[in-house]
């Protein structure tokens, strides 16, 4: 079990929007910081871990496409949890499945997202060759959008200091969505990892 405080800067910045003279618009980035209260806790049940988080967020800000907001931006509490299972059934083999979610305390003319956004994830991963190769896809999948991402991806470790891997970034659905949006942009990602 942890408790936990944070006044930290927000990951994301806040863009906010300042309406000129015809049709111009200045939109300035700022990050701006949260108070942050949460906890976690975790439990294995032999080959199965059950574990947790929770987090509340006061006064975050968020973008809104109302044109009567003068500065575009409006200020929510946000609340937020997890909630994952892990399992280690088979040799060598790694399930784990999460649940997020994240409600707003408020809700805003023109806000840009969900008061309430659910996503879910699934890893399978599985060592080979005494751990020294490890094949592995996640799964992410927004349930407000319909849209996700699937990442396979295999690493190598060739020597203790030396690692390769290689993979594929493909997303999907609306480009209402986050992962949607970049459905046209799938990848491929390789990598090496050198220790000295």
């Amino acid at each position: 079990l942890t408790l936990n405080y944070l006044y930290q800067y927000d990951d994301i910045p806040v863009l906010y929007r300042t309406l000129g003279a015809g049709p111009s618009v200045t939109v300035d980035p700022a990050y701006e910081r949260t108070h942050l209260i949460g906890g976690s806790f975790s439990n294995a049940f032999g080959e199965l871990t059950l574990r947790g988080e929770l987090a509340y967020k006061i006064d975050k800000r968020y973008s809104v496409n109302d044109a009567a907001d003068t500065d575009g931006v409006v200020s929510a509490d946000e609340a937020g949890y997890v909630l994952g299972l892990d399992w280690f059934g088979f040799d060598e083999t790694f399930l784990s499945l999460q649940f997020f979610q994240s409600i707003l305390t408020e809700d805003a003319a023109g806000l840009l997202r969900d008061g309430v956004e659910s996503n879910l994830t699934f890893l399978v991963q599985r060592d080979f060759l005494n751990d020294t190769l490890v094949v592995s896809t996640i799964w992410i999948q927004s349930i407000n959008h319909g849209d996700g991402a699937l990442r396979p991806a295999i690493k190598y470790e060739i020597w203790d200091n030396l690692e390769v891997s290689a993979g594929v970034d493909y997303f999907y659905g609306s480009n209402d969505g986050l992962f949607g949006q970049f459905g046209d942009t799938t990848r491929i990602v390789l990598g090496m990892k050198v220790g000295f």
